[in-house]
């Protein structure tokens, strides 16, 4: 099992997002896993001229504590900007499972109850340049850095019956252990045009993806019977 996707998204400081955009007909530059169509997640920055800058803080319950930054500074036709993000998040779950099989004269009887949490840190970096043309036209030179270090601990119990309810045949307590450490690292440079009416955008980005993930399971099973 992995903790990208939905839980690798839930990392991401919803501070630093400025937009989101459906791109539904990717070119072949994009991964192949982004061939169906892609969502490109657009990070806060600032156009005035000057310093500028916002800072936030998050909490919440089960614990979720975060922190980002978002700094631009912008003169003349220059932009530059970086946002920070630092997150932590516990996300317990449970679930239960009940199941019969027959044979024959023999009903067998499963009872199955998971526990399990998820505890995951986020730090997050990405920095760059815009050089704007004019309003219009815009070229943008980026780098962002993440990592996100996760366990997962499940408690799985399990009772087997034979026949009924009242005739108990084994219990089985096992423990999954899972943790993974995902850096992930992003070169990208971009040219962004405008029109004057609403419509299709030109895009030329390239990303040079480099994603380093390892996934360790480990398994605690008892048996009591």
């Amino acid at each position: 099992m992995s903790f990208k996707g939905g839980s690798g998204l839930q990392q991401l400081q919803g501070s630093l997002v400025d937009k989101v955009e459906v791109i539904t007909n990717p070119s072949a530059r994009y991964e192949a896993e982004g061939q169906a169509g892609i969502i490109n997640i657009v990070l806060k920055k600032d156009r005035r001229q000057g310093f500028n800058g916002s800072f936030d803080l998050i909490t919440g319950n089960p614990d979720n504590f975060g922190a980002g930054a978002n700094v631009n500074y912008r003169k003349d036709k220059v932009n530059f900007f970086l946002n920070y993000a630092l997150a932590y998040r516990l996300q317990p779950g449970r679930s239960e499972q009940y199941q019969e099989v027959y044979d024959g004269a023999t009903t067998r009887i499963l009872e199955q109850n998971n526990e399990g949490r998820i505890r995951a840190a986020n730090n997050s970096i990405n920095g760059g340049l815009d050089y704007y043309f004019d309003d219009k036209n815009i070229f943008t030179a980026s780098y962002l850095w993440r990592r996100i270090d996760a366990r997962r601990i499940t408690d799985i119990n399990y009772r087997d019956y034979i026949n009924s309810l009242s005739n108990r045949f084994s219990v089985t307590d096992r423990q999954q252990d899972e943790t993974e450490d995902e850096p992930n690292s992003e070169y990208a440079l971009s040219y962004k045009r405008s029109f004057e009416k609403k419509g299709p955008r030109t895009f030329d980005r390239r990303p040079l993806p480099r994603l380093l993930g390892a996934l360790r399971p480990n398994f605690h099973p008892t048996h009591r019977f």
